[in-house]
This record gives C-alpha cells, sequence and structure tokens, in this order.
C-alpha cells in the first residue's frame, strides 16, 4: 500500500467538547503536553517524506487548537524543514477558529479543514451532539463562509447518526454542496459493544440504518 499521509497527534488535556460518540472518552489518555521531543517529530516527518509522504493530518484526542504551543512548535520544525508537506490538514468540529487562529493554521501551511459534523441540517442539533460549550457554538453555514474568504479547502466529515435516515445520499451530497464543501467523508459509527460505556450505548441508539451506509 502506498502510504500518502502522516497524522500529527496534537497532545491535549482532554477535549473541549464531549461529543456522545467519542471514543477517546472512554480511556484515559496520559498528559504529554510539556514532553514535546522535537528531535523525535523532526526524524518521523524525514522518514515520511524519505517515503514519499505528501499530506500531514494535523488531529488529536481533543482539539488541536487547544494546545497552540504545541502548534508554534510544529510552525519551528516545519519552517526549519523547508515546509516538508504541500498539503496539510486540520481535523476539527470547528470551534476555536478564531481569527488568531486562523494566522496560526496559515503559518502552519494548512489548506484543508475537515469538519466534524453531526447534523449538516440543524445547527442546534449539531451542538447537541458535539457538546460544545455554549460560548463557542456556532453556525456551521457561517463558519464554513468565513473559512471559504480565508482561503482554506473545505471536508465535511459526517457523521452517520440517525437523523441522516429520512435522507438519501443525493440529498446529503448536494447539502454539502450547499454549504461550500468541495470534499465529503461520510464516517460509520463505531462500537466496542460494551454498554457500561454511554458512549457505545449512544452509538447504537443514534447509529444511522445499515441500509443508508450502504446507499
Amino acid at each position: 500500500m502506498n502510504i500518502q499521509t502522516i497524522s500529527i497527534v496534537v497532545p491535549t488535556k482532554g477535549c473541549v467538547n464531549k461529543c456522545k460518540f467519542c471514543v477517546s472518552r472512554m480511556r484515559e489518555c496520559p498528559n504529554h503536553e510539556t514532553n514535546t521531543d522535537v528531535e523525535q517529530i523532526k526524524k518521523r516527518i524525514k522518514y515520511a517524506v524519505m517515503n514519499n509522504v505528501n499530506t500531514c493530518i494535523l488531529t488529536g484526542t481533543g482539539e488541536a487548537l487547544q494546545n497552540t504551543k504545541f502548534m508554534y512548535v510544529l510552525v519551528d520544525i516545519f519552517r526549519e524543514m523547508n515546509n516538508p508537506f504541500p498539503n496539510v490538514e486540520l481535523q476539527t468540529t470547528g470551534v476555536l477558529l478564531n481569527d488568531e487562529n486562523i494566522t496560526l493554521l496559515k503559518r502552519l501551511g494548512v489548506n484543508t479543514i475537515s469538519l466534524s459534523v453531526s447534523n449538516i441540517f440543524d445547527d442546534e442539533k449539531n451542538m447537541a451532539v458535539i457538546d460544545t460549550p455554549e460560548k463557542l457554538r456556532f453556525k456551521l453555514s457561517d463558519l464554513i463562509s468565513m473559512l471559504k474568504k480565508e482561503g482554506f479547502n473545505i471536508r465535511l466529515s459526517l457523521n452517520m447518526t440517525k437523523d441522516y435516515d429520512e435522507s438519501i445520499p443525493k440529498t446529503l451530497i448536494l447539502r454539502c454542496k450547499e454549504l461550500g464543501a468541495e470534499q465529503i467523508t461520510f464516517r460509520q459509527l463505531y462500537h466496542n459493544g460494551d454498554r457500561s460505556f454511554d458512549q457505545t450505548k449512544w452509538v447504537m441508539d443514534n447509529a444511522c440504518s445499515p441500509t443508508l451506509i450502504k446507499d
């Protein structure tokens, strides 16, 4: 298999959101925020580039932009290594995308923002599933419009909940197009079968129908 991407997991102390289906909430994650080994990061990036990796994905068990200190370290690393990746992508629910952080993303060379969305038709339902703090909530259409004006490509990663069961694939695709997305990911929700976890119970009760996934 020809690997084309490398994921850099930005360390965070948990997540500002409390997504109902988030598997990261089912386990304890040690905090490595103060233990950034710059030389090890450089080695891994160099190895990826030597193997023709051209895309870097910034992700995390929390929101990557919760740890801007680490992101600024990456800015210096990328600059020192002559901006090794032509494509840099941020995975996010859309929170924390303020003016200062937009400037940071541009310095990192981010050109695609992948927005994890749980309802493309209803902002209140989307925010409820993501369980974003009230002061950080937003309208999806306004956010996408702002990001596109800043020059970013938009991928909508749809968390396939039962809210979409009454829709056909064409309806979902046209809505994403209406919102301004260039790309779509249909993300099937998985669980471990253990209903002792709230996340498992939520996915069991709220995942979309297998028929829609097949379609």
